[in-house]
Formats: structure tokens, C-alpha cells, sequence
């Protein structure tokens, strides 16, 4: 399934996704400008303001998890939709009685509605602009975030401005907002405005063709019960609240920010304590953009330490010291704070090898961090004042600069048995390097990942672009540079994936696709005189089935295949408990075998699509999930096409399991009956009975599987 081809729709609704990103940004962040004007209008202490920021993130705490089911059974557009709508009904609430007990309504409404478009789009960006480019959407979609969060305070310090010095030359806008907002409230024509604006997302919304978003099986949010298994753990705990404790930061600095330079330095709310709200965020997204710099040249961890330190000492400059320092120090803080939550959200991920659809569930739901946070500051400044209640933001900063050496240590000492353990039986030959730290490698033709694997666990993953086009040294440099990242320092050894044919004896690999430059390349002699310790390598299908037998569905078996159905169909071959590379390693290229007027490849496997019926498999893909019978009908053909290739690899391995790897897996459901058909016509029924044909579950696959060929060699190999 060719998934780089994004057809018209897709880059629509990638657009539209972009545009939800804006607006829930541009409602969420707007309290912390009006806190000053609502203390006045509503004649409240700081713990009662407090209540409002509250109301609205509790809401994420209510009802993230459950809008993860609704999903799940009735898809995104339904609950975005929804979410719009509820969001409408917030905002029309707050515009038509302002007062403070709808204030607090309002604000958990609309932050239910955003909790719902938050659980919502972020599977759907992945969907609808392809696995292959969703790192580099997400980042932008984090941009265009911050863009509303800077925008939205001045937006709010126009509408006052104008409406409180109304002339007869206002423009239309104006003179519709004079009509509807009390004059003595004229803060209140935001939420007029954010009625509008969710109107109006409730009609693009509906009026958009939104594709079925398939989840793999580590994506779904779990049962009640996985959500309990997971809090029991320690690490699961240790994120949560670190990410409770950065939202409670960011929204305990954003909030008072403005009643801050008011209180103590007089500073005019609507204007001088508007912008340096607006800066805040402002700034933020700057961070964001160098702090994705910098986790391309060091460690997150380190990023993350010293961003925090950061942050620390610009909050204190705009504590304690004079009006002017303050109105730069309090953005500098959201500067310096951009980086927390990706590093510790990823850290996070990367800390469990299952279940990551729910435990990602549990850390959008610490979201609720910026509740209760900002409601602890006002009740302390009611008692001791401001500037003494937000001394409390250093107990978050303090615990966000603990996180990393903490992650570091838990991951450490996490007991074998959790998680997806190496499996004994399938470990025959590498127990010299059970209790070792290999790093693994994923090289492929545009990109490369790396992470260490300590017993027999994954740690943070690093990531780089390769340039395809550049020569041998400069690719050479870019593995090299993510090695470095991996800290080879603690490692016993490299193991590594290519997309290629590879001497393995010798480690030699030729003619990589996408890399033209390397066409012989030594990589094995080149890494292990840079690094001095052992390095092995083979091709990317072999690492493959390696990381299925020893790390995820293969665990407990000794005859596997792992096949990858994408752009060709080829496999890796587990034989009794070892990988079977062959003799020149060149087993498994089963889509080369002949097959009808042609070759397995051109039938099973992403091929078919654009052969046969002149469409790429992403879009048949999507056609199918919503409903199409033409390519539901296609998928049925291309089953049992898939099913007679099984056959054919039944009568050569007789495996007790095949795993389908590669991007045609995604979808399993449409063509698994039909393939099953074809393979149960097999001429030894036995062989089938027990036969186990599944799809891979295992994030980052490639890099255990080439952190496994340690486990899988000889003890004397490298």
C-alpha cells in the first residue's frame, strides 16, 4: 500500500485539522488576559477566579477517556462535530448571561468540547496525511497552536479597546458586538466571537468527508481494566504527574501573568498585561522550534534539565525584580517551557511497549494539572498575596527537572518480565548477550532511527532525515550522529537494519535502495573501528521477524515468518528458533518466486493496486473504510492473491505463525477473510490448523529486531 500518495481529500482534511488546532487554541488560552477584568466585573478574590481556569480543565480530566470510547464507536467526525457544538453552547451561554456561576458552565463546556477535538485529531492527522509525514504535521500543527495562543490576547485587547472608545466610523464588527455586549463588560465580546467561530467549525465540519481512522491495536483505547494495570505501574505514575505538573506551570504562570504586572506594578490589563500573555505563548512556540534543534543534536533529557533551569531563573527575574524586567521575563518562561511537554509526553510513550492508546489516554487526562495548579497559586495569594502564591510554580518546575535522571534510572532497573521480554526458547545462541545494551538501528532510504535496548528493553528513540542523494561519508556521518545520540557509551554493540542485500558474514551491504551512493559499503569494519565493539547487520526484513520472535507476536514460537506487505513481499525466517538468512541472505524474497502471467510481488503486495486497478492502495484504503463496495471488492481479490502466496511459503517453511509487517497490513480486516479461503484450500489441512496468521503490534519493530541480531548470533560473532 503506497501511503505517500495523499489525494485531494486527504490534503483537505489535514487542512481542516490544522484549522481545529488553531481554534482550540485560540478558546483555551485566552483566561489568563481577562483574570484582572473578571476579579473587577465579578467582584472575586483570586482563589474564586481561580475556579474558572478550573472548570475548564477539569473538563479534560472528565472526559478525555470517554470521548476515546466514543470514538471508537462512532468515529471521529460524529464527536468532532459534537465537540463544536457543545463548545457553541458554552460560549453562547457565558455571551447571553455574564455572570459568574455561568462563567464557570461555560468554561467546562467548552473545555469538554476541546478535550473531544484533542482525542480526536491526533489519529486523524496521522490518517488523513500519512504515517510517513505525521512527525513533521504534527510539529507544524504544534506552530500553528502557538500562532492562536499568541494571537488570541491581542485579539481580546483590540475588542475592548474598540468597543470602549466606539466612534461613528466602527467598523461592521464592532458596531454588531456594541449592540449585543453589556457596556460594562466588554470582555464579554470574545465569547460572542467564539460562538461564532464554533458555529461556523460545526458547518465545515459537517459538510466534510472525514476518513474511518484505523487504529492499530496499540492505538485503541483499552478496557477499564488495562487503565488500572497501567496506574499501578510506577512509570505510568512518574508521567502523569509530569505532565500534570507542566500544564499546572504553564497555565499557573499564563493566568496570573497579567494580574501579576497589574497588581504590582501597575500595568494596564488591557493592553501592557495582554501582550506579555500573548508573548508567552508567543515565545513558547519559538521554543518549540529551537527545542526541536536541539533534541536533533542532544539527548532530550539534557534539553529538557536545561530548558527547566531556565525557566526557573526567568521566573525569578520576573518575580522579584522590576516591572520592565518582568513584562520579558514572564514570556522568556514560556520560551524556556516549550520543550516539556513533547520530552516528556515522548519519554512518557517510550517508557511501555503496550498499550500506548490508553496510557496515552491517562497522560491527556493529567491535563487536569492545569486545575488544579492555578487554583492552589490563588488560594495561597489570597492568604499571602500573589507574588507568594505563585512561589508554589517552583514545585512543578522543581519536579520537571527530576523527571529525566528519574525515566533514566526506572527504565534501568525494570524487571525483565514486564512488557515484551525476550523470549527464552527463541534466544538460542545470544545468552552472551542477554544482559546486554545494544543499540539498534532502523536504516531506511529517507530516514533512520535509533534507540538502545537495555534488558532487553527500548529506550528513548532518536530519529534523523538521511540524505538520500548525499555520498557515502555524509550518510555514513548521519548514522554516526544518531549513534552518538543513542550514548554508545553504555552499549556492548550495534546491530542495525538496511534495506538491502547484506554479506552478513562480512557485513557488507549493496546497493541500498534510495541511497544510490551506497553500493558497497563495508558498514560493519567502518562502525566497529569508529565504536570498538561488535556490530552486525542485515537487511531490514530479517529485522524484522527477529523483532517479532523476540519481542512481540512471535514470543513462545519457533518456526515463524515475519512478512512485510508494502511496496514488495518479502519476509524474514525463524527456523527452530534462529533466523534463517540463507547463504548468500537472500531467503525470504518470496515475492520473486513466479506466480500467474508474473511474480508473487506484483499480486501480493502494494503493487496489485496500482497495477490492476490504477489506484494506490492508501486510497483504496480509505474508499474501503467508508464503505465503498468497488474497493472493498478489490481488497476481497487482493486476499486471495495474499492467501495463495501464504501457500506457497506453507509448503516451504510449514511456520507455526505468520506476521504481516508492512503497510498493507493496516488493512487486515478487508482482505483477512478472503485470504483465510485461499489458505485453507492448502493440501495438508493439518499444517492449518494450528497455523496463527497475524498482524504486527510492535512499535518500532525494526530497531529491536536489529538490536536482536546480538541476541540471535553466535556468543562469538562481531
Amino acid at each position: 500500500m503506497n501511503e505517500g500518495t495523499t489525494g485531494r481529500r486527504s490534503v483537505y482534511v489535514v487542512g481542516l485539522i490544522f484549522l481545529t488546532f488553531f481554534v482550540i487554541s485560540f478558546l483555551t488560552n485566552i483566561i489568563g488576559p481577562l483574570v484582572p477584568e473578571i476579579i473587577d466585573d465579578f467582584e472575586l478574590s483570586l482563589t474564586l477566579v481561580a475556579v474558572l481556569p478550573f472548570a475548564f480543565f477539569i473538563a479534560y480530566g472528565v472526559m478525555s477517556i470517554p470521548s476515546g470510547l466514543l470514538i471508537e464507536k462512532y468515529q471521529e467526525k460524529p464527536v468532532m462535530v459534537a465537540a463544536f457544538v457543545v463548545a457553541f453552547a458554552g460560549s453562547t451561554m457565558l455571551a447571553l448571561v455574564p455572570n459568574y456561576l455561568t462563567a464557570i458552565c461555560s468554561l467546562f463546556l467548552i473545555g469538554s468540547g476541546m478535550a473531544m477535538l484533542q482525542v480526536a485529531i491526533n489519529p486523524l492527522l496521522r490518517e488523513a496525511g500519512g504515517e510517513e509525514h505525521y512527525a513533521f504535521n504534527a510539529t507544524f500543527a504544534q506552530l500553528i497552536f502557538g500562532s492562536a495562543s499568541f494571537l488570541s490576547p491581542l485579539v481580546y485587547s483590540y475588542l475592548v479597546r474598540r468597543l470602549d472608545r466606539q466612534t461613528g466610523d466602527a467598523g461592521p464588527l464592532i458596531t454588531v458586538l456594541a449592540r449585543v455586549v453589556p457596556d460594562e463588560l466588554p470582555w464579554i465580546s470574545l465569547y460572542w466571537l467564539f460562538a461564532v467561530i464554533a458555529l461556523i467549525m460545526v458547518g465545515i465540519v459537517s459538510v466534510s468527508h472525514i476518513p474511518r481512522v484505523e487504529r492499530t491495536a496499540d492505538e485503541r483505547v483499552g478496557a477499564f481494566a488495562t487503565h488500572v494495570q497501567l496506574l499501578k505501574r510506577p512509570t505510568v505514575l512518574l508521567f502523569f504527574l509530569g505532565i500534570f505538573t507542566y500544564v499546572g506551570l504553564e497555565q499557573g504562570v499564563a493566568n496570573w501573568i497579567s494580574e501579576f504586572l497589574n497588581t504590582y506594578h501597575g500595568y494596564d490589563p488591557q493592553t501592557t498585561g495582554a501582550r506579555a500573555v500573548a508573548w508567552f505563548w508567543g515565545l513558547m512556540t519559538i521554543g518549540g522550534v529551537v527545542g526541536i534543534v536541539l533534541l536533533k543534536l542532544l539527548d532530550s533529557k539534557i534539553v529538557l534539565v536545561l530548558f527547566t533551569a531556565a525557566a526557573m531563573v526567568s521566573f525569578t527575574a520576573a518575580l522579584f525584580l522590576s516591572g520592565s524586567i518582568a513584562r520579558i521575563a514572564f514570556p522568556l518562561v514560556g520560551f524556556f517551557s516549550a520543550v516539556m511537554y513533547p520530552v516528556i509526553f515522548s519519554l512518557a510513550l517510550n517508557s511501555v511497549e503496550e498499550h500506548h492508546g490508553s496510557f496515552s489516554g491517562i497522560l491527556v487526562t493529567a491535563i487536569i494539572g492545569g486545575a488544579v495548579v492555578p487554583l492552589i497559586v490563588g488560594g495561597l495569594g489570597d492568604a499571602f498575596g500573589l507574588r507568594t502564591g505563585m512561589l508554589f510554580l517552583y514545585v512543578p518546575m522543581g519536579y520537571i527537572l527530576s523527571i529525566g535522571e528519574a525515566a533514566d534510572q526506572e527504565r534501568h532497573d525494570r524487571p525483565a518480565q514486564e512488557g515484551h521480554a525476550m523470549s527464552g526458547d527463541s534466544a538460542a545462541g545470544g545468552a552472551a548477550m542477554d544482559d546486554s545494551t545494544i543499540i539498534g538501528i532502523d536504516l531506511g532510504g529517507t530516514n533512520a532511527r535509533a534507540g538502545q535496548v537495555r534488558h532487553h528493553r527500548l529506550g528513548e528513540v532518536f530519529s534523523t532525515e538521511i540524505a538520500a542523494q548525499g555520498s557515502l561519508d555524509q550518510v555514513l556521518d548521519q548514522v554516526c550522529t544518531l549513534i552518538d545520540r543513542a550514548n554508545p557509551n553504555e552499549a556492548d554493540g550495534i546491530g542495525i537494519g538496511v534495506p538491502s542485500v547484506v554479506d552478513i558474514a562480512r557485513g557488507i551491504v549493496y546497493d541500498v535502495q534510495n541511497i544510490p551512493s551506497w553500493r558497497e559499503v563495508p558498514l560493519k569494519q567502518l562502525l566497529e573501528e569508529r565504536y570498538d565493539m561488535p556490530v552486525l547487520v542485515n537487511n531490514d526484513a530479517n529485522c524484522f521477524a527477529l523483532g517479532e520472535a523476540h519481542f512481540g507476536q512471535g514470543v513462545g514460537y519457533r518456526s515463524v515468518i515475519g512478512l512485510i506487505v508494502g511496496t514488495g513481499f518479502a519476509g524474514g525466517i525463524i527456523v527452530d528458533g534462529r533466523l534463517y538468512p540463507g547463504a548468500n541472505c537472500g531467503a525470504g524474497e518470496f515475492g520473486m518466486m513466479p506466480y500467474r502471467d508474473s511474480i508473487y510481488e506484483h499480486y501480493c503486495a502494494g503493487q496489485f493496486f496500482t497495477r490492476h486497478v490504477g489506484q494506490s492502495g492508501a486510497e483504496l484504503f480509505r474508499q474501503a473504510a467508508d464503505g465503498d463496495t468497488v474497493a472493498l471488492e478489490v481488497f476481497e481479490t487482493f486476499g486471495q492473491h495474499l492467501g495463495n502466496g501464504i501457500q506457497a511459503i506453507l509448503y516451504a517453511y510449514d511456520p507455526e505463525i505468520i506476521i504481516l509487517g508492512g503497510s498493507v497490513r493496516r488493512a487486515f480486516r478487508f482482505f483477512a477473510d478472503a485470504m483465510w479461503g485461499s489458505v485453507r484450500s492448502f493440501a495438508f489441512t493439518k499444517s492449518i490448523e494450528t497455523l496463527q496468521i497475524v498482524v504486527s503490534e510492535l512499535e518500532h519493530v525494526a530497531i529491536l529486531g536489529a538490536a536482536a541480531l546480538h541476541y540471535d548470533a553466535p556468543s562469538d560473532a562481531g
